[in-house]
């Protein structure tokens, strides 16, 4: 139906239209009265038909407008109109306008009776009441004038006589046609309401099939059991219209009923239901028929059922005071994980399509939960999992750093040794002796970077992390090349470094940033012949990052490999050149380590002619550190580790350096030593057993806050490190380590060794 609002405009646009301004009074004149009512009212009077007028309004305009009869005479009528009180409601602030329009269609239609029906005039009209104008009921007065009389009283009697018969017989007809029209108006009316029943049933139906639809969605997207359990059983409160629900689950192994969760009760009965366990053995029972055979029950009086309850659900009905109630399974994959059960406090009884719909319900509730049990099984699962890895990455991490710390700490002493024994502290060495010692220094260095390598592949990516601080990157560079340069020399290849600006500086991990120019150097020579050239370019690329370039001339990549080159699972298929020693993973380290310091890493290629990697690095400006002054006397160092080698190189180089040193073997010998005697800084290893540096450390700072302390800790042990630095610690070396990083360190936190040394 359209609404009132639409009505007005309609009947104001057909006025405008037709340009009658009485459009609503001339509808009602023409169209009020059917045709099948003019045919049908003929043989009666105007003053009858006002009589029947009633009569017509109840059955065409049931329960919205009334019709009363005040009084009728043979050329008068008083009809009064009343609007339903729905009606008036539905009308609300335009009442009187729709009241205005169906007073002038009603009034207009009742006017014309006399002259639609009986072919006279058309009626007078004198408006009593008007709803239109703020009464009650709309009444009017009509009047008609009768039939002219011609017919002589003689003829009028002859007439009547003669036609008697066929009027009698006329009137039977109208009255057997009245009949039908009532029966077809009861017939017609029992339809509609079978019709609207119908409709009542489709909407019905509607309804629920779109509550399951969303019902559905909601239940299978949610994976948490509690979120769940809530989330059904508020929705058979509120969208099936039930008072109270109730969801169990059910041990299959030990055959029990348990954990309830009941909504629409008291928090004591919801408390009761949930700590019951019920057993269910017997399928002849009520819980059996649910749980054990898989069926659905209806029990319309639960005291015809009382006995096929387990006591403790017998009480749970008394607490809850239930009547009746639908109990269903759920049930999923042949396997019945728990029930469902509903009831009304009302007196609306439960049908077969309450039961129906429930079972429907609880199958996708029944998929839900095992859903959610399965996600509740995977957690447990990867915590379980995660717990191992956890275990595991510990138990890597402490071997890691103890194969470290023995293969670094031999490693340490014997380039150490070698060190010392190429800078003459054992004596003049031949050409060849100076030679050999040359290459044990250069390949200890690149067994360490070897030994970084390999930890970083086993160590997560996401656990290294760089130590940023600034860092000149000429004498980073420098130091990597010199050290390289034995196994240039042993190939008699001509390694060059060029460097425009000596002041270049970056911020890097200079430990970090020192194995990426290693490994690129040392494949630079791996892969050049004997006699070929290396040349490591270092330049300030622009003035946010500076580039370092190793250029070689060697055999060149092939260019269908350049893409994967730094693929750490790649290999370079070289046929005659098993002579090379390859270990291109260090490639995929490189590549990590630059795109960690926000670097980025190229490569240039001719197959025969050479090959150039370039890697860029942010810049950072230099800040000067002040020195302390030298002193007058040589400065005495104190040396603690608990490896005689570590012990014996850091002594024989740092005598050899000008400093006076004095050795412990362990933690404790070095807090003797400290009481005891004046020191100008300490050297001591972390990892001593008993007593370890760190410890030393906070009892020296306790001691003496101002002596300078430096630790010497394996390369992964970088976060114990960074510990004794935060616990006072002035700087840390990580082993593997050289003779001038050495000295570096030492000079820069405690002096030269006396005065007038640079």
């Amino acid at each position: 139906s359209y609404s009132y609002e639409f009505v007005m405009f309609l009947g104001k646009t057909c006025a405008d239209l037709s340009g009658d301004p009485h459009f609503q009074f001339n509808l009602g004149r023409e169209k009020l009265i059917p045709p099948i009512i003019q045919v049908l009212g003929r043989p009666f009077s105007v003053s009858q038909i006002f009589k029947l007028f009633p009569h017509f309004g109840k059955k065409y305009a049931k329960g919205s407008l009334f019709f009363d009869v005040l009084s009728v005479t043979d050329r008068s009528a008083v009809i009064r109109m009343r609007l339903s009180d729905g009606l008036k409601k539905q009308f609300g602030p335009y009442l009187k306008a729709c009241a205005w329009m169906i007073c002038q269609s009603a009034k207009a239609g009742m006017a014309a009776i006399p002259e639609k029906i009986q072919g006279m005039s058309f009626a007078t009209i004198n408006d009593h009441k008007c709803l239109a104008e703020g009464d009650e009921y709309c009444e009017w007065e009509f009047a008609w004038r009768a039939a002219e009389r011609r017919m002589w009283p003689a003829m009028k009697w002859g007439t009547r006589r003669r036609f008697g018969k066929e009027i009698e017989q006329r009137q039977q007809i109208i009255d057997q046609q009245g009949k039908s029209l009532d029966e077809w108006f009861e017939e017609l009316k029992s339809a509609y309401a079978q019709q609207q029943q119908l409709s009542a049933e489709l909407q019905r139906r509607v309804d629920q099939l779109t509550t399951l639809r969303e019902t559905g969605l909601i239940f299978t997207s949610t994976l948490d059991r509690e979120a769940l359990i809530a989330t059904v059983l508020q929705t058979i409160i509120e969208r099936l219209n039930y008072d109270r629900a109730m969801l169990s689950l059910y041990d299959r192994t030990r055959q029990v009923s348990y954990d309830a969760r009941i909504m629409g009760v008291s928090d004591e009965v919801a408390t009761y239901a949930r700590s019951l366990e019920i057993p269910v053995t017997d399928p002849n029972t009520a819980e059996g028929t649910v749980l054990l055979k898989g069926e659905p029950i209806l029990v319309s009086d639960i005291h015809q059922a009382w006995d096929r309850l387990h006591p403790l659900n017998q009480q749970l009905a008394t607490m809850a005071k239930i009547k009746c109630f639908i109990s269903v399974p759920l049930k999923v994959k042949n396997e019945i994980l728990g029930s469902l059960t509903a009831d009304r406090a009302r007196d609306a009884p439960l049908t077969q399509d309450d039961l129906s719909l429930l079972g429907t319900m609880a199958s996708e509730v029944a998929i839900a939960l095992d859903n959610t049990n399965a996600y509740r099984q995977i957690e447990e699962l990867n915590i379980g999992l995660e717990a191992k890895v956890r275990a595991r990455t510990v138990s890597l991490e402490q071997f890691l750093a103890r194969v470290s710390h023995d293969l670094r700490t031999p490693l340490t002493s014997m380039t150490g040794f070698a060190e010392n024994m190429l800078a003459g502290l054992t004596g003049p060495l031949t050409e060849k002796q100076q030679q050999y010692l040359t290459r044990i220094i250069a390949n200890g260095g690149r067994l360490g970077r070897l030994v970084d390598d390999l930890l970083d592949l086993l160590v997560d990516p996401d656990q290294i992390k760089l130590e940023l601080g600034e860092v000149s990157l000429p004498s980073l560079v420098l130091d990597m090349v010199e050290q390289a340069r034995p196994l240039a020399l042993a190939k008699r290849q001509r390694l060059e470094i060029q460097c425009v600006d000596e002041t270049v500086t970056v911020w890097a991990d200079a430990d970090r940033l020192s194995r990426v120019v290693a490994n690129l150097v040392d494949n630079a020579i791996k892969y050049t012949d004997q006699g070929g050239s290396v040349l490591v370019r270092v330049e300030a690329d622009d003035l946010l990052f500076a580039r370092v370039s190793v250029i070689d001339t060697g055999e060149g990549i092939p260019a269908e490999a350049l893409p994967k080159i730094f693929d750490s699972s790649f290999r370079i298929d070289r046929p005659g050149k098993s002579h090379v020693k390859s270990h291109r993973i260090g490639l995929s380290i490189v590549k990590d380590l630059v795109e960690r310091h926000g670097g980025t890493i190229t490569v240039r290629s001719d197959l025969g002619k050479g090959s150039e990697f370039s890697f860029t690095v942010p810049r950072r400006l230099t800040l000067e550190k002040s020195r302390p002054s030298p002193p007058t006397e040589a400065r005495r160092l104190l040396v603690a580790d608990d490896d005689p080698d570590i012990r014996q190189v850091l002594s024989d180089r740092l005598t050899s350096d000008g400093y006076v040193v004095q050795t412990a073997a362990d933690g404790r010998e070095a807090l003797l030593a400290v009481r005891s005697q004046k020191f100008d800084a300490l050297i001591a290893d972390i990892n001593m057993p008993e007593v370890s540096g760190l410890v030393v450390l906070r009892q020296v700072r306790e001691e003496q806050p101002s002596l300078p302390v430096i630790i010497i800790t394996a390369a992964e042990a970088r976060e114990r490190a960074l510990a004794a630095v935060q616990a006072g610690a002035q700087a840390y070396l990580l082993k593997p380590f050289d003779a001038g990083q050495l000295k570096q360190m030492v000079e820069q936190w405690v002096g030269p060794a006396r005065e007038g040394v640079a």
